[in-house]
């Protein structure tokens, strides 16, 4: 048991099993109960938070550049209820804000060596392996009920076709280190259940990925023949249509879920215009559901109360241009952190690199928006990631 292996205290195990189950959990509203909520995450808070002020290393050795960002957008996250007018919305505020930054804190301190990164990696793999499970069985009765579209007993597929793609580039890391049958096995299950779940958003990233991660290795990038082949198939009439500018425009507004996407961004842009105040600060953490109400009446296909699925538009609308310019930034300083990582000699940084553009890919075009908790743990990462590479490991990254 990999637990057992590296002589993991508790909390570090408690963490463990919460990013183990994190992609059902959340689907599942087990944190929907803010009292659960409270009670499993304070704990591991108490836990997290004694190792933490004990250990001086990991306060000293932490990314300043990317903390201070952190810190900057959090605040302005906190002023922006000061000039809403909405009332706040405490278990958006929670999910938005809370959660996702106790994630991060997490995995700030989990990450002391990079054994604990590498421990990290498998964790994420072993959980996408139970999400692509299970996503194949909700498509399987999905197919059965409602054809090709619908919302299964899980809830929305491209949620987890998300987490698929955004793990992928993990599961190739492992395949080249170790080619295994068992590596090969969960890569095709990874790639199977990627096709299955027909969102193709979850499949152009698939192609980034293997396109990318094999174009080193010509003799492995033989393997991506067939999956060109059928990406090419599948895309075809876009591809034949790709200098069709009227077709584009066409196209894309029909891939907006029959406009919604682009309704919730026309509903997002009022909102954000519509004052002073919700420019510079925006509406508050949280609240743009309860916001989307004020303006149902311009867009008669709009249905109030829904979130954005764009977590561009979640933070421009919800925290205006300031925490705006401020997440860009932060987005910014990760990708150069990671990057740093290419001088100590390691090609880990490539993956990692194609893992948060699979995130960016699925939380501007789907997405969950900041309540997509890999985002958060990238961001530990990526805060600690220059630190642990400068320490001796057994890990070869």
């Amino acid at each position: 048991m990999i637990f057992n292996r590296y002589n993991l205290k508790l909390y570090e195990i408690m963490y463990l099993i919460l990013i183990l189950l994190l992609p059902i959990s959340s689907r599942l509203n087990i944190f929907s109960n803010i009292s659960i909520t409270f009670a499993i995450m304070g704990l591991i808070v108490f836990m997290f938070s004694i190792n933490f002020m004990m250990n001086k290393k990991i306060i000293l050795e932490i990314d300043k550049r990317i903390i201070t960002v952190l810190y900057m957008f959090l605040l302005v996250n906190c002023i922006s209820y000061i000039f809403c007018d909405s009332k706040i919305e405490y278990l958006g505020i929670i999910k938005n804000m809370v959660i996702p930054i106790l994630i991060a804190f997490f995995t700030i301190v989990f990450l002391t060596s990079k054994e604990k990164l590498y421990i990290l990696f498998k964790i994420l793999v072993y959980s996408g392996i139970l999400v692509a499970i299970l996503n194949s069985i909700q498509m399987v009765i999905i197919f059965n009920t409602l054809g090709y579209k619908g919302i299964g007993p899980l809830g929305n597929p491209n949620y987890f076709a998300g987490i698929l793609s955004c793990i992928l580039p993990l599961v190739i890391y492992e395949n080249r280190k170790n080619s295994s049958l068992l590596n090969k096995l969960i890569l095709a299950i990874y790639i199977g259940a990627i096709i299955l779940s027909f969102s193709k958003t979850a499949w152009i990233g698939m192609v980034i990925s293997i396109v990318i991660l094999s174009i080193k290795d010509i003799k492995k990038s033989v393997v991506m023949v067939p999956l060109i082949i059928i990406f090419i198939y599948i895309f075809w009439n876009d591809i034949t249509q790709a200098f069709n500018l009227n077709y584009i425009i066409e196209d894309t507004l029909k891939g907006f879920s029959g406009g919604t996407r682009r309704l919730l961004l026309e509903v997002s842009l009022a909102m954000s215009t519509s004052n002073i105040k919700n420019f510079i600060f925006g509406v508050g953490i949280g609240n743009f559901p309860i916001n989307t109400y004020k303006y149902a009446n311009l867009y008669s296909m709009y249905h109030p109360g829904s979130e954005s699925h764009n977590i561009l538009t979640d933070v421009l609308t919800e925290t205006g241009i300031i925490g705006f310019g401020l997440f860009v930034l932060l987005l910014i300083k990760i990708f150069k952190a990671i990057r740093s990582i290419k001088s100590y000699k390691c090609d880990i940084y490539m993956y990692l690199s194609i893992v948060m553009i699979q995130i960016l890919l699925y939380t501007v075009s789907h997405g969950a928006g900041r309540t997509f908790f890999y985002l958060w743990i990238f961001i530990g990462i990526a805060i600690r990631l220059r630190y642990i590479y400068k320490d001796r490991g057994t890990f070869n990254g």
